[in-house]
């Protein structure tokens, strides 16, 4: 992709997303083409920078699981760029220019993932793979839409929740996509009511937790009665207690 490193429009902050780095820098060449394998190397760096405090060759080896001469010549192209410097057998560092890419490489991942996650439900997983596939090849007006979109999804959920519900009831079906009219939240169960799981919009966590419980996606379920926030469910012969929350965040078609 081409940057115009001098145009901080192509990187504007438009939500309440990480501030890019406003760092006054001289550049010689306004223009910076980097290749999505480059792209990826400069993000690794400024994200491991963040979690570890400095990047090594094997860091950047081990998370983007290459080999150390595919990463040496990396950041020798990158160093070409003027775009991270390192001393011989040193630690990795992001120059200015470097950093105001990678920030805005890191902050347009990441508003991916949260778009898929968050917008069109995807599994975390997933999202993140799916996001590696998208993030080279957005324009930055599509992701300053996208953002915007999480921005109003966001008002929505905390002004508007009934018409928040309505909208992650319309994502889902028995194959991730039911009709509105087709699927409800555990919470929306009717006392002796009972179900399909079709989605379970939790944590990786709470997910796992809720699996041991043989709480997961296909699973019947029969809901038994409520007790002010927490609600009785029967899965087999196994009785469970779920929260309002968790119970308004999984996903079920009515049998």
């Amino acid at each position: 992709m081409v940057y115009n490193i001098n145009n901080q429009n192509d990187f504007k902050q438009e939500n309440k997303l990480e501030k890019p780095c406003t760092d006054e820098i001289n550049i010689n060449d306004n223009h910076l083409e980097l290749t999505p394998s480059l792209e990826n190397y400069l993000r690794t760096i400024y994200d491991i920078n963040q979690s570890k405090g400095i990047a090594r060759v094997r860091d950047l080896a081990k998370q983007l699981k290459v080999k150390t001469p595919s990463v040496v010549s990396a950041i020798e192209s990158l160093k070409n760029k003027n775009l991270v410097t390192q001393e011989k057998y040193g630690h990795i560092e992001l120059t200015s220019k470097g950093k105001i890419l990678a920030e805005n490489l890191s902050r347009r991942k990441n508003t991916i993932v949260n778009f898929l996650v968050r917008i069109l439900k995807i599994e975390e997983n997933l999202a993140q793979k799916d996001a590696c596939l998208l993030e080279h090849d957005f324009s930055p007006n599509t992701f300053r839409r996208m953002e915007r979109m999480i921005s109003f999804i966001e008002m929505l959920e905390e002004k508007h929740p009934e018409i928040f519900e309505e909208f992650k009831k319309f994502i889902f079906d028995s194959n991730e996509r039911v009709g509105m009219s087709k699927t409800k939240n555990l919470y929306e169960l009717k006392d002796g009511e009972e179900a399909l799981i079709v989605h379970i919009n939790l944590d990786e966590i709470n997910k796992e937790k809720l699996a041991i419980l043989n709480l997961k996606k296909g699973s019947k379920i029969k809901r038994v009665h409520s007790y002010q926030d927490i609600v009785n469910f029967q899965i087999d012969n196994n009785f469970i207690a779920l929260s309002l929350n968790e119970c308004k965040n999984i996903f079920c078609k009515p049998l």
